[in-house]
């Protein structure tokens, strides 16, 4: 007889005292591998459960069976059959090995690896039955079996209202029984100890045997906010204020909070006031602001009437940013929810795939009907986002405007602006004309407002409250104000002087910018070439530089350059090499005096008054006269004030082995120009209603403030937390220094209390009479913005051309000068001759070869060439820190090193950067002669089009790098021509031809020379190590008591908790901590 293995039974038999441990396989008694049966044992083999002798972990836990065998031996019948006929129908049937894997999926859930039986009928179709006990053998409608015994519905625990919402409304069949097993001990009985955050189980497996159910694949967490149930927070009635709330069970609506990817559920509890009957919601305001900060911010989300939105989406729309609007972070949010749908769809199919091809392996099935996933879930609109935010915003305007009237300084600046005003629509569109603004010596913004006009009488309430802010804190009235109109009056004191009574010795002086904007009306206009030289020379005449500085930095520069080619420069060229950035940022200067600077302008403009552009064009209108003598009365308030310090020292930096000091200047009201430019960005979009607007415009400005406080003080140690929240500092620091006795945030200050001024568009609606809009903090509709698009740009500030400056002939050079017959180069380095005549070898190759005669004469002249022009061109960094967009992310930025990215894509694609010609001095020397050689657009072939000089230059020198390339010269010499393209070669020559064309325009023009300062100008001042100590009174900030454990438990013995409360003392060592034991 042919042998034949086991039996069926036998194995099942085998299955339980393996399981039991009372059998052990003996040589030759395991299944044959590659059966099912052998897949069940490895099966077991590797199941914990199995492994585990005891059952239990090292920390006392049940060790979880992941095989479905431990545990239901004995309550599975296994009765398997190896061949069962169906003597109605004539059909056989096959027996598959007994799997008991547990049921816990609901009604469309099935096994598909049981102990099943497969029954071919008459009609053909396979149907599917599960023997793993006689009475459960029952078929489904999709040929898939489900046991008799139905699995427990935990959704059954939930309160009513909750299953409508979550069946019913949300569809959430599968979250309402995870929640209902998770939060629910049985039917409306909360489970004890419950966190605030609870998560769904993991999305099934992709060894499971059961059908997928898309529903296991969307769940969602959690969120439980019962500070009353949870912590036993004692709260208060804020209707009778006297008697504290109770438990009146949980609220009946679960609400929908938005997240970054997904959506979460958020439930709360229902509180009632047990003598006047108020009930109240968890999360309601009333009860939120008698719980302590700490658990506060617990709380996740921002709550409107008809949608919530997690917290963290709130703060992307925060930083008054470019380009930061609602309509960016709604596309945003919606690209990231469809991914992450998508996602969770590819893996529910994905394991619906493999399902039905274990059916149809195993069990013959085919054309097996699966569930669609959930529909996707739409984010709301840009214009719920912008609700949100400036609800959000709203809740913390009290506190803006404390810190906003908590900003002083000793000199002011005051500036207005026409074009943020133009983005006020609504039915206080065109009302506003002006946006006034007042800042401080250190960038800060003391107050803006929008007004009618510009007049004493629409400005006298702002200046009362400022004078009334510096009263009340004992606050040194401020010594000098800066603006741009109205410095003085020949009738008496000035507007300003009028308008600030209260400070009788406040200076008021004109920017100095815009005094020389004034004289520029009187040119033809700024295209002029002498446009530039012109303010150039203007600025000479009003300034002069500390010489102590300007020697400093001459020998600063000096180092460096001889660090670079190797040898000491020529006063030229390191008078030529350093720049006006330079100049500003580690040199003072002062005005030069009343006369000094009459004199110097009156002889600048006869200088220039003859002078012309090639086309005849002079640089002088016929009235720019009588703009001068007009403006000559102002050159009195352009003057410093004397012994009155306008720098302050912020630190130094190392340039040529040489310390150099930064300073920072409190001159002008230029700052609060450049304010204005980004005042107009705090408004996204072009347009915002009333509401919007000033939620913008006071978000901006105290963000602005916080961020120019911080940068105004020496900390020892630079702050790594980036934070604007004032509640938030507040308790941290507190806490951190009664706990640890030390201050995490040294920069903050608790501002002062606020002073009733009026602010932005509160101010206008004063002064038009118009009440100011109430914001609905539950949730209403917007008018939002209207476009994202059209960004507004305000004109930047006039640049003066200090490229180069004429050093003080005093500074006599300490180092050998270069020999008088060596020609140098318009940036005053020697060797020019010797590099132009190694590009003139170059620029003479003919064809793609170079002979030998022509090798060994480009490597002597490349030989006698300076050594600062043989060394190699280093490269400045290009590339971008950070790729942004659809087609530039990573995927892995943790571990990408800075540019690597930029550097693959280079790679593959091939593309090379295109340099200037200014590179190096023989790129220049080349590309000076081929656009010499070539004047006038060409053509390439006499079939082609014409072509620019440019191009044409181009491509004799992609010429010349080929010939280099295919030659032995790249060994013998270091000789570096870079990549460049049209656009480079066209911006150097024109560059070029203006400088050539000032030089010769200025010929029979008296130079302005650089005045050095006779006398010491005034003592810098230094940035302080803390923030200023304020007399005024802070603000208080509202964090009631902690009242944790303090409330009173109803007497029912359903209800939660006992309220008695144990203090347990613990003792570590020689400490002794107390405990607190509910």
């Amino acid at each position: 007889m042919p042998k034949s293995g086991p039996s069926d039974k036998l194995w099942n038999v085998r299955i339980e005292q393996y399981i039991n441990g009372s059998f052990k396989f003996q040589r030759g008694q395991r299944p044959k591998p590659g059966s099912i049966w052998a897949r069940v044992f490895n099966k077991i083999d590797k199941c914990p459960r199995h492994t585990n002798v005891s059952g239990k972990d090292l920390f006392g836990s049940l060790v979880k069976c992941n095989c479905g065998y431990h545990g239901q031996v004995k309550k599975q019948a296994f009765k398997p059959k190896s061949v069962v006929t169906d003597t109605d129908t004539g059909s056989t049937s096959t027996s598959l090995p007994v799997t008991t894997t547990p049921v816990t999926t609901g009604e469309s859930d099935v096994v598909l690896a049981q102990s099943v039986t497969t029954k071919k009928t008459s009609a053909g179709n396979v149907e599917l039955f599960s023997s793993a006990s006689p009475q459960e053998v029952v078929p489904t409608a999709t040929g898939l079996v489900k046991g008799s015994r139905q699995p427990t519905d935990y959704s059954l625990r939930l309160p009513k209202s909750w299953q409508e919402h979550l069946v019913v409304r949300f569809a959430a069949k599968e979250d309402a029984r995870w929640i209902g097993k998770s939060l629910f001990s049985s039917k409306g009985v909360l489970s004890n100890d419950l966190p605030t955050w609870n998560f769904p189980p993991p999305a099934p497996k992709p060894t499971d045997l059961a059908k997928p159910n898309p529903a296991k694949y969307f769940l969602r967490r959690l969120f439980l906010w019962m500070p009353y149930r949870m912590w036993g927070v004692s709260l208060k009635c804020n209707s009778c204020k006297l008697h504290n709330l109770t438990s009146k069970g949980l609220y009946k609506t679960i609400r929908l909070v938005l997240d970054m990817t997904d959506y979460y559920y958020l439930v709360t509890e229902y509180l009632q006031c047990t003598q006047c009957n108020a009930s109240y919601r968890g999360y309601d305001k009333l009860v939120m602001e008698q719980l302590p900060y700490a658990l506060r911010c617990q709380f996740p989300a921002v709550l409107t009437y008809k949608f919530a939105c997690d917290m963290t989406v709130v703060s992307l729309m925060r930083s008054r940013t470019l380009g930061n609007s609602p309509t960016a972070l709604q596309n945003n949010l919606e690209e990231m929810h469809s991914e992450a749908w998508l996602k969770k769809s590819i893996r529910y199919l994905n394991d619906c795939k493999r399902y039905q091809k274990g059916a149809a392996r195993l069990a013959g099935m085919q054309n097996i009907v699966f569930d669609e996933p959930p529909p996707f879930r739409n984010p709301p609109t840009a214009k719920w986002f912008l609700t949100a935010h400036v609800k959000f915003l709203f809740e913390q305007l009290d506190t803006m405007k404390a810190s906003l009237t908590s900003v002083y300084g000793s000199v002011l600046k005051i500036d207005s602006s026409k074009k943020i005003v133009k983005k006020l629509q609504g039915k206080h569109a065109g009302t506003a004309n002006w946006a006034t603004s007042v800042g401080n010596e250190k960038g800060e913004v003391v107050l803006t407002v929008l007004t009618t006009s510009e007049s004493k009488s629409t400005l006298q309430p702002m200046a009362d409250g400022l004078m009334g802010r510096y009263a009340a804190a004992s606050e040194s009235p401020p010594i000098l104000l800066y603006t741009d109109r109205d410095c003085c009056n020949r009738q008496g004191p000035s507007k300003y002087q009028d308008l600030f009574c209260q400070w009788p010795d406040l200076i008021v002086r004109l920017d100095i910018w815009h005094f020389m904007r004034r004289l520029a009306a009187g040119c033809t206009t700024e295209s002029h070439p002498l446009y530039g030289p012109f303010m150039t020379s203007l600025s000479k005449c009003i300034f002069e530089w500390d010489a102590n500085d300007m020697a400093l930095l001459f020998d600063a520069k000096r180092k460096e350059i001889h660090r670079s080619i190797g040898r000491m420069p020529t006063d030229v060229a390191v008078r030529k090499a350093i720049g006006k950035k330079e100049l500003s940022r580690h040199c003072r200067r002062q005005t030069r005096g009343l006369d000094a600077t009459i004199t110097g302008i009156e002889a600048l403009l006869h200088s220039f008054h003859p002078a012309t552009d090639y086309l005849g064009v002079p640089i002088f209108k016929q009235e720019m006269f009588d703009i001068w003598n007009e403006q000559k009365r102002h050159v009195s308030c352009i003057q410093d004030p004397p012994n009155i310090s306008l720098y302050t020292f912020t630190g130094r930096i190392e340039k040529g082995g040489v310390a150099l000091p930064v300073y920072r200047c409190s001159r002008g009201s230029t700052s609060l120009e450049s304010f204005h430019l980004h005042l107009n960005r705090f408004i996204p979009g072009s347009s915002a209603n009333p509401n919007n607007f000033q939620a913008y415009l006071m978000e901006g400005i105290t963000r602005w403030n916080a961020d120019r406080m911080v940068a105004g003080i020496d900390l020892e140690q630079k702050p790594t937390l980036r934070l604007y929240d004032v509640q938030l500092q507040s308790v941290g620091n507190n806490l951190f220094q009664t706990m640890l006795g030390k201050t995490i945030l040294p920069a903050h200050r608790m501002p002062g209390v606020y002073t009733q001024e009026l602010i932005g568009m509160e101010y206008l609606c004063a002064q038009s009479n118009i009440s100011m809009p109430t914001v609905d903090l539950s949730g209403g509709n917007d008018e939002g913005f209207a476009s994202d698009l059209d960004e507004m740009q305000e004109d930047s500030p006039l640049e003066i051309n200090l490229d180069y400056v004429d050093l003080p002939g005093e500074v006599e050079s300490k180092f050998e000068e270069i020999l008088s017959e060596e020609s140098v180069d318009a940036t005053g380095l020697p060797g020019w001759n010797k590099v132009d005549s190694l590009a003139k070898a170059l620029v003479d190759l003919q064809g793609a070869a170079v002979g030998q005669s022509d090798v060994q004469r480009i490597q002597s002249l490349w030989n006698n060439v300076e050594d600062f022009d043989k060394r190699p061109i280093q490269f400045e960094q290009r590339f971008q820190k950070k790729t942004t967009g659809r087609f530039h992310r990573v995927r892995q930025p943790d571990k990408t090193h800075t540019g690597s990215d930029s550097a693959a894509r280079a790679f593959v694609t091939g593309a090379e950067p295109g340099f200037g010609p200014t590179q190096c001095r023989l790129m220049e020397a080349i590309f000076t002669r081929l656009c010499d050689q070539t004047p006038n657009p060409a053509k390439a072939s006499t079939d082609q089009r014409f072509a620019s000089r440019w191009k044409i230059a181009v491509l004799k020198y992609n010429q010349l790098r080929q010939s280099l390339d295919n030659s032995i010269l790249p060994g013998l010499t270091g000789i570096q021509l870079l990549p460049v393209n049209e656009t480079s070669v066209t911006k150097w020559y024109k560059e070029k031809v203006r400088k050539q064309t000032q030089t010769t325009l200025l010929h029979g023009i008296s130079e302005v020379e650089t005045a050095m300062a006779t006398t010491a100008l005034p003592s810098y001042q230094t940035l302080p190590k803390a923030p200023p100590a304020r007399q005024h009174e802070e603000m208080e900030q509202s964090d009631p008591a902690d009242t944790v454990g303090g409330a009173t438990w109803a007497k029912k013995k359903s209800d939660t908790p006992s309220t008695s409360v144990t203090i347990t003392r613990i003792v570590i060592g020689n400490s002794v901590t107390s405990a607190i034991v509910f």
